[in-house]
């Protein structure tokens, strides 16, 4: 009814998810990315599968206690195939802990039933932390991922997951447990957009990026128009902005009661 009334739908224990995709053409065929507990280990964490709209869930992709989902992705011409990061991380009172050995990138090509780690063939080695990743609708052979590692850096495949090359590591990439989400132009695979505390565009497939002028920092999500890529909504601390001349100029964000809590006492 259009959000007025909900339904609990289950993974209580999960407490965060990064992403929730819903099959285009088996709309009962549901993937949630559980990022877990952010303080400590827990056991409900990584990629759950329902097949009847949420009624009940299979877990069918996990590392260990303290390894979540940080991303996961369709590919957007063929929803058998996903992508999903891997993120080992714990959050304590005086530090934040991004990365560790359960970090990972995986791609499934049957609907989630089992996945292959990706390493190599031009993927960074040892430890690897938060991974942001995205499929072109363009040509599903160009992928990219905006890897944590000793370099943060982004990555592009141009043959589906086999081979990679690092494309960038700018130092503009500065918060990369916060940011490192990537989204690609669905109709043009050079264009590729990067979120970190600030939103930048690359026209030439990753190689080099420039800032678009968003009213607020720190950036989260993105979502883009898949008929007309100049319309785009751009999620940050600051609330949701929108453009539609392919970030030239955004709506302001104080027509909206939205910001983070940063304090509350009693």
């Amino acid at each position: 009814d259009g959000g007025r009334c909900c339904t609990n739908l289950g993974l209580s224990d999960s407490e965060h998810s990064s992403a929730i995709l819903i099959n285009p053409i088996h709309p009962n065929v549901v993937f949630v990315a559980a990022i877990g507990h952010a303080f400590g280990p827990n056991a409900e964490r990584g990629v759950f599968r329902s097949t009847d709209g949420g009624k009940t869930w299979k877990k069918v992709l996990y590392v260990d206690q303290n390894t979540g989902a940080g991303d996961l992705v369709f590919d957007p011409n063929n929803p058998q195939v996903l992508f999903a990061a891997m993120y080992q991380e714990c959050r304590k009172p005086w530090s934040m802990i991004s990365g560790g050995p359960g970090s990972g990138l995986y791609k499934s090509v049957d609907g989630g039933a089992t996945w292959e780690h990706l390493e190599g063939h031009g993927l960074p080695s040892g430890i690897l932390g938060m991974i942001g990743v995205t499929v072109s609708k363009a040509d599903s052979n160009r992928i990219n991922a905006m890897i944590e590692a000793n370099e943060n850096a982004l990555y592009r495949s141009d043959d589906g997951g086999e081979n990679w090359r690092m494309m960038n590591d700018d130092s503009l990439w500065v918060r990369p447990w916060y940011g490192n989400r990537v989204f690609a132009d669905p109709l043009n695979v050079n264009r590729v957009f990067l979120l970190d505390l600030g939103l930048y565009s690359s026209d030439d497939g990753g190689r080099h990026f420039k800032p678009l002028p968003v009213p607020h920092s720190d950036e989260h999500d993105l979502w883009i128009d898949p008929s007309n890529p100049e319309r785009m909504i751009e999620g940050n601390d600051g609330g949701a902005t929108i453009t539609t001349d392919g970030g030239k100029s955004w709506t302001a964000e104080d027509n909206q009661p939205t910001a983070p809590f940063c304090n509350i006492a009693t």
